[in-house]
């Protein structure tokens, strides 16, 4: 008789497993229903959960999270986009020569600038005084600024 017990036991573990598994989906569906409710004033909001009688279940919309794509679809997307952007409005060679031309001179002109007020902080250390500290920082900030236009100013921009 034990034995017929466990056999029981055996086979109905299983069979319950199933019948738990089966029935997930079933409890989880009003978890994932979309309602729509209805303020006083009319304006429609679209939620999760019921907040009471202004609100009415949409029958066959479940709320889902798409899927991320695929690596290769992605590849895909960025060969669309790149044989796309031929529509994309393009700058004449003239126009952009115009427009570096404008960018390298306001660049020279800052360096200019920049070089003339180095020289005249340059000068202001030959005399001591008490601002020497303050006088050295702004040196070393446009000495800094000096390099970086500079940088900018590089054959390799232009």
């Amino acid at each position: 008789m034990k034995n017929s017990g466990r056999s029981m036991r055996t086979f109905l573990s299983p069979l319950l497993l199933c019948l738990a598994v089966a029935a997930s989906p079933a409890l989880a569906a009003p978890q994932d229903a979309i309602w729509v409710c209805t303020d006083a004033d009319g304006h429609k909001s679209f939620q999760n959960s019921s907040d009471g009688a202004h609100c009415r279940r949409m029958d066959g919309l479940v709320a889902s999270i798409p899927a991320a794509p695929s690596p290769a679809q992605g590849r895909d997307r960025a060969t669309t986009a790149r044989v796309s952007s031929a529509s994309f409005p393009r700058i004449d060679a003239g126009t952009q020569r115009a427009r570096e031309a404008e960018r390298r001179g306001i660049l020279e002109q800052e360096l200019r600038s920049e070089q003339s007020r180095l020289a005249q902080l340059r000068s202001q250390v030959a005399t001591p005084g008490e601002g020497s500290r303050r006088i050295a920082e702004d040196i070393e900030r446009s000495e800094g600024n000096i390099a970086a236009l500079q940088r900018e100013l590089a054959p390799q921009r232009f």
